[in-house]
């Protein structure tokens, strides 16, 4: 199991040393076992959200960290919440929803997403999860599924 936390510390330094894996671009003369990450990103941008915990770590716009299947991320243009964190939604003297502030900025589907997300009266720390597990934990098996009911779907959209 060690040998799986030196691979991830040396691809982060070597290509997400300052931002999320995510958010990582290809770099140049990227290694094989790089170059298949990256390929498969935004297939694994659709199956990770962002578990509100503090709100200090999540961006309202850019995150995805609304619990809808169909589309995670905030549809509401709001142009003064751009890299604004989800933390400035929330009450921090009661550990709460602004829900005022909430119903004043969003869109109705937003409000009503946002505020069935409930917040810990602990100071737990934002994190991701992957979606297509029970456990919330990315295995390579989950990816394959994904795969393989995304080729399902897309063999029975061709018309043939």
């Amino acid at each position: 199991m060690h040998i799986f936390k030196l691979v991830s510390k040396v691809l982060k330094a070597r290509y997400f040393p300052s931002c999320y894996v995510l958010d990582a671009s290809l770099g140049a003369n990227p290694s094989y076992t790089w170059r298949n990450i990256h390929a498969l990103m935004d297939f694994l941008k659709n199956g990770v959200r962002c578990r509100v915990g503090m709100g200090s770590s999540i961006t309202i716009l850019d995150d995805p960290w609304l619990p809808c299947v169909a589309n995670p991320r905030i549809t509401t243009v709001v142009v003064g919440l751009r890299n604004q964190h989800v933390q400035s939604l929330m009450r921090n003297e009661t550990r709460a929803w602004d829900v005022v502030l909430i119903a004043n900025l969003f869109s109705d589907r937003d409000r009503d997403l946002i505020l069935y997300i409930p917040l810990s009266n602990s100071n737990v720390e934002d994190s991701w999860q992957w979606i297509m597990d029970r456990r919330d934990m990315y295995y390579v098996k989950s990816t394959s599924l994904m795969l393989d009911n995304f080729d399902e779907a897309q063999s029975n959209n061709s018309g043939f």
